[in-house]
């Protein structure tokens, strides 16, 4: 697992190579693990314990290092992000954390652990959230530089910032977040647009 985390990261930012390099390690039986805003590194590394890899942010495609190594920062100085919103408020000054970057990581299922703990959670809510909560985060970042208060400065501190704030939507489908993996890792990470048919295919 060593060895093949530091050939993969060594094709960072190179991503006609890094898939097939992901697909290999795959192919020798690693588990590679999607990439996770609380637990991946902007390189690829290995998981104590198992036979695995978890995906490096900045292997995702248009994340990229300066972006991967502000978001470890962030989480080792100030521990675990707490949801969309919270990501969004804590890295409002970090310039190379933009849009598209959310976007993909979130398509490329980085954010998936925040759904765990209840359902109505999910890629699409927070990809169509992604503008509010950029917005939000800007506009408290203003207030506390003025250090002025609005409405929301008289809620409970957190209270606005929580991702209870993010509209709801119907999620996307499976076979499109798979898409969205293979198009972003290079490789399908949480399932396979054929797994529907894995008996059939087996059968046959």
């Amino acid at each position: 697992a060593e060895f093949m985390c530091a050939q993969i990261s060594s094709e960072i930012g190179n991503f006609d190579k890094l898939p097939g390099f992901v697909a290999e390690a795959d192919a020798m039986g690693l588990e590679v693990k999607p990439p996770d805003v609380n637990k991946a590194y902007a390189r690829f590394s290995p998981v104590k314990g198992e036979h695995a890899i978890i995906y490096g942010l900045a292997g995702v495609k248009g994340v990229g290092e300066a972006a991967a190594e502000a978001i470890v920062a962030e989480r080792e100085a100030n521990g675990p992000y707490k949801g969309l919103m919270d990501f969004c408020m804590r890295l409002a000054g970090a310039a190379v954390v933009n849009k598209r970057v959310l976007e993909n990581l979130v398509r490329a299922g980085a954010f998936d652990s925040f759904c765990k703990a209840d359902p109505t959670f999910h890629r699409a809510r927070f990809f169509h959230n992604i503008d509010f909560a950029l917005k939000r985060a800007a506009a408290r970042g203003k207030e506390r530089a003025s250090g002025q208060m609005d409405m929301f400065g008289m809620l409970s501190p957190g209270e606005d910032e929580s991702d209870a704030a993010l509209a709801n939507c119907p999620p996307f489908p499976p076979a499109e977040d798979f898409k969205a993996e293979r198009d972003l890792c290079g490789i399908y990470l949480t399932g396979h647009p054929l797994g529907a048919y894995e008996k059939v295919l087996t059968s046959l």
